[in-house]
């Protein structure tokens, strides 16, 4: 029991610990540029103004807004060239929505599914998102349904239609349609039982009604199956059978439900799972659960320990404090019956001093169930109870009496006061108890018929550990009874699942080649394998998380090595994964701080590790292993490496005749190699080194003016920014200043432009295009926040922007 508790005690605690907006401000992108025209000189651009864009937005805090608007421009800029790679869209929509661009975001979700169609998840997006545009309910409603109704849902799967049918039926709920509620609910259960949102309507619907407890009880179980991982519905399950009795099936559920948890329990589920456990025979595990609660400080108390005059605390909340007494005293262990009692009283009487005029008739009752005797004083008036205006005794004061009676040894005249009451669980458990502890059948009916009116109050508890006392195992009702072979029946997989033990997915992390050269894309592969025999939910609402965090490190022998920030993946692509069936998403590891490196050191040797966490609950630091949740495993690539070039001395002139000619597939590593090459070279370097340079800025600014656009923008992202006393490619610098093109100018303005008053930011300012002035105001508002100190925002300061 205490391994339960101290896992989910800790756990708790790292969740809390965890700030996902401080992860999300690099977000997987994919590799379908890689997969289509890698290596084209558009693809190679629109690598490097992703990376920019990225760069763009910081890490380690939320982005600013005229960060998001430099990344905005930068990614429209990455999708003009490469308008077919489907995860820039989707982070271009992830940026819109930071932004709150709707109609952009919407646009980008557009170009996104159309690439994508087979992705449920933001086929479900893009609908719903069009349907929000409806300003009334009813209009929203009817959209919804007209998309079911017309031919492209044929071409939506199962779980999207399902999603779809669910969402219009709690809108015709809302607008009093019961019946169409109704038949959409059939048809979202009809198309997948995974559909966690349309069994929960279905149950409150059935709660609602009033319905009868099988078909309440049913849905509970569809609940359950629907999301076995749901805490929520394993409670709701787990008290169904308390409530009818069904003690050992509950007690297995309450011990699942707290497992996946993750959080403290509350008073009323510890109650409910310790008086499970001891009515179903397991008293010392209820003691034990007790004692793991008391000792972890797991069950706040709502106003402190509660002091009396002997000096004796609670250690537990009274609802628990007294199951703790009454496990105690039915199971013969009369000297702690005796301490807690003790507990008990001292607490009573201290709210009896502050004038709680109920405080003593409780004393005085937990008096006679208990056979103890009270030590402190009660008022006069603590043990007495009003009754009615005709003078005839009520329930209570009937009870009270046989009890009172039963207390003074006069048995019969307790059964005599006490059998009048057929139905008060507390005088029936009187009657037996004044039968004393044998096991005839009269006594045996009388405690059977105590758990039958009521399993889950104290009543209850004590009737069904005297039957345990006696032999007999306590019946539920035919509710519960039915209900418990129903989870019975369950494979042990969902009937007591444990994910940490026995893994119900399977995530791999994949690096194919391991090898890489110059400029190539780096292409990791996350997949997610649904490993168990049932069809599982992704993502929000689903059993299956679709989070993943990717992080590594990477090495530059003699030089530089460092980490990366963690990326965040989400393999959310479907609503559902069916059993033994695999998600895969491609993940860009050169998009993160990396990919400077691998651009601007060609000649380096670069080596990568990566690991990929599925359901972390903390992030890595330095080589803590990362803790995760329930479903959260990890997967690993240790050896990837980027192969370095030679020096470009040797073959210079090779170099530049590939970098001034029209073949597209060498001039652009040409140029980046000779433009990092010549920038090398310092005031202390060879008379020889420095000629190489000379040569090699002289023969690109008389090329510079002959490429097109994007040849031009490719060169300015290697050029770096000139000093005071100008640079070797001032040509190039001056041209890509004056230029018409966005992708120039855009790229002149993220690489040279440092001074927001410069006469190339007045110039970008009153460009023609509007992508080069939003840049240029964008990067300006930063430039001066910068200069005047301004922190930039921090994740505290704006709400978690993950989604």
């Amino acid at each position: 029991m205490g391994r339960v508790l101290a896992r989910v005690i800790g756990m708790a605690g790292m969740r809390r610990g965890l700030n996902w907006a401080a992860v999300a401000v690099v977000v997987a992108v994919g590799a379908a540029a890689a997969v289509g025209d890698a290596g084209s000189p558009r693809s190679l651009l629109a690598d490097q103004y992703v990376l920019l864009a990225l760069q763009s937005l910081g890490a380690g805090a939320e982005p600013r807004p005229d960060q998001l608007a430099r990344a905005a421009i930068l990614l429209d800029l990455a999708l003009d060239l490469s308008p077919g790679d489907a995860e820039l869209w989707r982070l271009r929509k992830e940026l819109a929505d930071r932004q709150g661009d709707s109609a952009g975001a919407a646009e980008a979700l557009k170009r996104y599914c159309a690439l994508r169609g087979a992705d449920d998840a933001a086929q479900l997006e893009l609908v719903l998102r069009a349907v929000s545009r409806h300003e009334t309910l009813d209009r929203r409603v009817a959209a919804v349904e007209k998309v079911l109704d017309g031919q492209a849902a044929g071409q939506f799967s199962k779980a999207l239609r399902s999603r779809l049918s669910s969402y219009a039926a709690a809108g015709e709920r809302e607008m009093g349609n019961a019946e169409r509620s109704a038949k959409l609910l059939q048809a979202a259960l009809d198309l997948d039982r995974t559909n966690k949102d349309a069994v929960r309507q279905t149950l409150d619907l059935l709660i609602l009604r009033g319905t009868d407890f099988e078909k309440i009880a049913d849905a509970t179980v569809h609940l359950v199956t629907a999301d076995p991982l749901d805490a929520g519905a394993r409670r709701r399950l787990a008290e169904l059978l308390l409530s009818q009795g069904a003690y050992a099936a509950a007690a297995e559920q309450f011990s699942t439900a707290q497992l996946l948890a993750m959080q403290r329990p509350d008073v009323r589920f510890a109650a409910d799972w310790t008086l499970s456990l001891a009515a179903s025979g397991k008293a010392e595990e209820a003691l034990g659960l007790l004692s793991d609660l008391e000792g972890l400080g797991e069950v706040p108390q709502s106003g402190g320990d509660e002091q009396g005059e002997q000096g004796q605390s609670l250690r537990l909340p009274i609802d628990l404090e007294l199951l703790r007494l009454a496990i105690y005293r039915r199971t013969g262990q009369a000297a702690k019956a005796e301490g807690c009692f003790r507990r008990l009283e001292a607490a009573l009487d201290t709210r009896m001093k502050a004038g709680d005029g109920r405080a003593g008739a409780d004393l005085e009752w937990l008096s006679l169930l208990f056979d103890q005797k009270v030590q402190v004083s009660i008022p006069a008036s603590g043990g007495t109870v009003a009754g009615n205006s005709a003078g005839e005794p009520t329930t209570v004061e009937r009870r009270w009496a046989g009890w009172r009676r039963l207390a003074g040894g006069d048995l019969e005249g307790a059964r005599a006061e006490l059998e009048a009451l057929a139905d008060d669980p507390f005088a029936v458990y009187g009657v037996a108890r004044a039968m004393g502890d044998g096991s005839s059948p009269d006594r045996i009916e009388r405690l059977q018929r105590v758990v039958a009116l009521s399993p889950d109050s104290l009543a209850g508890l004590m009737a069904a550990i005297d039957l345990g006392g006696a032999g007999v195992t306590p019946k539920p009702s035919a509710e519960g009874a039915r209900l418990a072979k129903v989870v019975g029946s369950w494979p042990a997989r969902l009937a007591s699942p444990n994910p940490w033990e026995r893994p119900w997915v399977n995530l791999t992390l994949t690096v194919d080649p391991a090898r890489y050269g110059y400029l190539e894309p780096i292409v990791a592969r996350v997949a997610l394998r649904n490993a168990t025999d049932m069809p599982l939910g992704l993502g929000p609402g689903g059993s299956i998380p679709s989070r993943v965090i990717v992080y590594g490190k990477y090495r530059n022998p003699g030089k530089e090595s460092g980490s990366m920030s963690p990326i965040v993946v989400d393999l959310g692509r479907r609503l559902r994964l069916l059993p033994r069936e695999t998600v895969e998403v491609e993940v860009r590891l050169d998009y993160s701080e990396v990919g400077a490196l691998l651009t601007m050191s060609p000649r380096e040797m670069i080596s990568l590790e990566a690991t990929a966490v599925l359901d972390p609950l903390t992030l890595p630091a330095g080589a803590a292993p990362m803790v995760t949740g329930p479903m959260g495993t990890t997967a690993g690539v240790f050896l990837i490496e980027r192969r370095g070039l030679p020096a470009v001395e040797g073959e210079v002139d090779r170099l530049i005749s590939a970098a001034t000619s029209s073949d597209a597939t060498e001039q652009f590593p040409a140029v980046a190699r000779l433009v990092l090459a010549a920038s090398s070279v310092g005031p202390s370097s060879s008379a020889e080194a420095k000629a190489t340079a000379s040569k090699i800025a002289d023969a690109l600014n008389q090329a510079y003016g002959k490429l097109d656009a994007v040849g031009q923008a490719w060169v300015l992202r290697f050029v770096p920014p000139a000093g005071p006393r100008g640079s070797m490619f001032d040509p190039i610098l001056q041209l890509a200043s004056r230029s018409d093109e966005a992708l120039v100018r855009v790229m002149h303005l993220s690489t040279q432009v440092r001074d927001p008053a410069s006469a190339e930011m007045n110039a970008a300012l009153r460009h023609a295009d509007r992508r080069v002035v939003g840049f240029a105001e964008a990067l300006r508002s930063g430039l001066e926040q910068a200069a005047r100190g301004a922190k930039p925002a921090t994740a505290a300061d704006r709400p978690p922007t993950v989604k």
